[in-house]
């Protein structure tokens, strides 16, 4: 399967990949509004008897001067995710402080069926459920 080798200065992190990924993520990310570097390391997963979902390699911070390599390999036997978990129940993302709650209904991140997390926003399931019909009611008003 095609995965994702990862080296950090020189020295190689993981070999990511899943045999039921349909999306492999690997991408270095600067967050100026918190002066935070980043590697992130995830896919998505999905099977036709299991809710799609994600999974995590855990990766160091990175600063001024890493040099960071993502090579196209290869392999049967990448290395297992540090985490999984539903798709949109994600960890705290490097932006974020802790889990909290919808930006839109208070509910807690425990509380909704799942979170998901933005730069400056969460939204819940239920909420994202309800503006689409939200949505859908404008449309079929719209001529």
């Amino acid at each position: 399967m095609l995965c994702y080798e990862v080296w950090l200065n020189e020295k190689k992190l993981h070999v990511i990949g899943h045999k039921d990924a349909i999306a492999l993520i690997a991408d270095v990310t600067f967050l100026n509004k918190n002066d935070t570097q980043f590697i992130g390391l995830h896919a998505i997963t999905h099977t036709d008897s299991t809710k799609s979902r994600e999974c995590f390699w855990e990766a160091p911070q990175i600063g001024q001067g890493d040099e960071v390599r993502i090579k196209l390999v290869e392999t049967d036997t990448p290395q297992a995710p540090d985490h999984e978990m539903l798709f949109g129940q994600g960890l705290t993302l490097p932006w974020s402080g802790e889990k909290t709650q919808c930006s839109f209904c208070g509910k807690a991140a425990a509380e909704g069926k799942a979170l998901f997390e933005g730069f400056d926003a969460r939204i819940c399931e239920n909420c994202i459920e309800f503006r689409h019909g939200i949505i859908a009611a404008e449309e079929i008003k719209s001529p």
